[in-house]
């Protein structure tokens, strides 16, 4: 009986160490714009058309970082982080590159936050939607 207490004791550890929180923070935008995205073949890369519908829209966004990936909520919409790791610009910008699955779209996002003038930044792309997402 002792030796399955103990192995129950030892497994419910190395569970809760293994999914950890590393990182958890509540942002607030103010304003959101869109491009239009589309993949040019010639270039080979994404060229993007601002939609000229920069306005303000008050959003809260809620980052949970783990191991294992973790999660964003904002509203009604969740995202389930895949995988994600942070860089800096040579500038010495701290950037967070994310591959998220957006539950409500279906879809995976990837996403950039950054603060290069010392507000947040958050960039989501859409690539299957074709429609890029700023928030500041």
């Amino acid at each position: 009986m002792k030796k399955l207490l103990l192995l129950l004791l030892v497994t419910l550890c190395s569970f809760n160490s293994y999914a950890q929180e590393l990182f958890h923070r509540t942002i607030i935008t103010n304003e959101i714009s869109t491009n239009d995205m589309y993949w040019n073949d010639y270039q080979n890369k994404w060229v993007f058309i601002d939609n000229h519908d920069k306005k303000s829209h008050l959003s809260s966004w809620e980052f949970s970082f783990n191991d294992n990936g973790g999660s964003i909520i904002s509203g009604t919409i969740f995202y389930t982080i895949k995988k994600w790791y942070s860089t800096q610009t040579n500038e010495g910008i701290d950037i967070l590159y994310i591959t998220a699955y957006n539950h409500k779209l279906g879809r995976d996002i990837d996403i950039i936050v950054g603060a290069p003038d010392g507000s947040v930044f958050l960039a989501f792309y859409d690539y299957q939607g074709q429609t890029a997402y700023y928030f500041w």
